[in-house]
């Protein structure tokens, strides 16, 4: 009976751990689902008011979206949003000297520090009360 006693204690011990591993595991995933809607945002707004600085006004450019699911956000772009940062192309004739306009890398990488930041040092026990009392309500 001791051992039935003991075993049914750890069974319960575990099962209760393994909710509260669970709940914040959830609140975890819901954290970066914030976070990377918010800098996805933020990167989409950053790069509409650097074409609107630079008179770029090419309209292809404006076919981007944004996609987030648990633990990835999906950027889409024209794949020529790539190339307008570049001040020069190498061709079999030569290099060729063109207008750049900042709309990509610039953006693309400083907001990525912000995610690795953010993720990395953002979750704090003040951020975990936030989103219990807000799931709560």
């Amino acid at each position: 009976m001791f051992w039935l006693e003991l075993d049914l204690y750890f069974i319960i011990m575990n099962l209760i751990e393994l909710r509260r591993d669970n709940a914040d595991h959830v609140l975890r995933k819901k954290f970066i689902k914030r976070v990377l809607t918010s800098e996805g945002q933020s990167i989409l707004q950053a790069q509409k008011e650097r074409m609107n600085e630079s008179n770029f006004t090419n309209p292809n450019f404006n076919k981007t979206s944004l996609e987030v699911t648990d633990f990835r956000a999906t950027l889409t772009f024209v794949k020529l949003h790539r190339f307008v940062d570049m001040k020069s192309r190498k061709t079999k004739n030569g290099v060729i000297k063109k207008e750049s306009y900042p709309i990509y890398n610039r953006i693309i990488f400083g907001h990525l520090n912000n995610i690795i930041g953010e993720i990395s040092f953002g979750y704090t026990d003040t951020v975990i009360e936030e989103m219990k009392r807000l799931e709560n309500n």
